[in-house]
């Protein structure tokens, strides 16, 4: 589902078929009162209820909808249960919406999903129908992590490594390691991304390098601070457990943001470059410097200004447009993180 512009009042949203390029409207009054998060991969769309905090899964093509457990069930669970008193309803007292903000949804096996509430930090599990969530014990080190639902599994890059949620049956579900990242090496203004490449898992670092340049004139210090984007890319081999660096993306381009990644087939939307990364408008993304541009070749390292986050359909000073939007400018957007409808 694209974020357009201007969100039309009457839930009448466009859904964007990445595979084939179609493009169709579609009117989703089951919008209405709720927080929209997602789409999972599943192509399912996450609402959270404003109120009730109630969280469900829409078919946003045939309409229906599943019900998952409610989101304050999770503040009655152990490990977090000491943050509001018991005799508390905090859907009386407070605004949770932060709390429960769902960053990813993804299976973990056929019939169970997996939801990571970014603002308490929390890792749930829940099949439709379930009335309570099943927590996945150890999630410390997921805190700024962006997961990914890949091949019917639930996959997060952290600090240890490339963790994957595993259900097996002989014990409650947790994160094991799936394959090893030590060949990245985060930097403070780095972020990492991962993303289904046509049926391939890949990495993307993303980092801002920073260059301090001091020019003396006789007693006079000046000091300029220069910014440029850098992006390297990495094909995940999971039954190696290892990555290994990629300057190719066969055919196709990647968008990355706070919100999600997307890759996209550069034969079916001919104006995006092939081998490229977008990234999307968020500040940590860009750094501060209004020379960094938003997409980088992988193939020779080079940037360039690109779409409403460079200066194609949007002037980032005067905050106004300047030009239509392309296919660019809505797969930038889609991926930036910003409020929910």
């Amino acid at each position: 589902m694209l974020r357009e512009k201007v969100v039309s009042p009457d839930h009448r949203r466009l859904l964007l078929n990445v595979s084939t390029g179609q493009c169709i409207r579609v009117t989703l009054p089951e919008l209405s009162g709720h927080h929209v998060f997602g789409p999972t991969t599943e192509g399912l769309l996450v609402l959270l209820h404003r109120t009730s905090y109630a969280v469900r899964l829409l078919n946003p093509l045939a309409g229906n909808a599943t019900d998952l457990p409610l989101a304050t069930t999770l503040l009655h669970l152990d490990r977090y249960g000491t943050w509001l008193d018991d005799d508390l309803d905090p859907t009386e007292e407070f605004d949770l919406t932060e709390e429960f903000k769902i960053l990813a949804t993804g299976l973990v096996d056929d019939s169970t999903f997996a939801f990571y509430f970014n603002g308490i930090s929390m890792l749930a599990l829940a099949k439709p129908g379930d009335a309570c969530w099943t927590l996945v014990d150890d999630t410390r080190s997921l805190e700024d992590s962006l997961p990914i639902s890949f091949q019917g599994r639930f996959y997060f890059p952290t600090n240890r490594g490339l963790m994957v949620v595993d259900t097996s049956a002989n014990h409650p579900p947790l994160l094991v390691l799936a394959a090893d990242l030590t060949k990245v090496c985060p930097q403070k203004m780095s972020t990492i991304h991962l993303v289904d490449n046509d049926g391939e898992l890949i990495l993307v670092y993303r980092n801002i390098r920073r260059r301090r340049f001091n020019k003396r004139r006789g007693k006079l210090t000046t000091t300029t601070i220069t910014e440029s984007l850098e992006c390297k890319a990495y094909r995940i081999d999971l039954k190696a457990m290892s990555i290994e660096p990629i300057l190719q993306l066969d055919g196709r381009a990647i968008f990355i943001g706070l919100r999600s990644a997307l890759s996209v087939s550069t034969s079916v939307f001919p104006s995006i470059k092939s081998d490229s990364i977008y990234v999307g408008g968020d500040d940590l993304m860009l750094g501060t410097s209004s020379e960094i541009n938003g997409t980088y070749c992988l193939m020779d390292g080079t940037s360039e200004l690109c779409g409403i986050f460079g200066h194609g359909g949007f002037d980032m000073e005067c905050g106004h447009e300047v030009g239509p939007w392309g296919i660019d400018d809505y797969l930038s957007y889609y991926v930036t993180e910003s409020n929910d409808d």
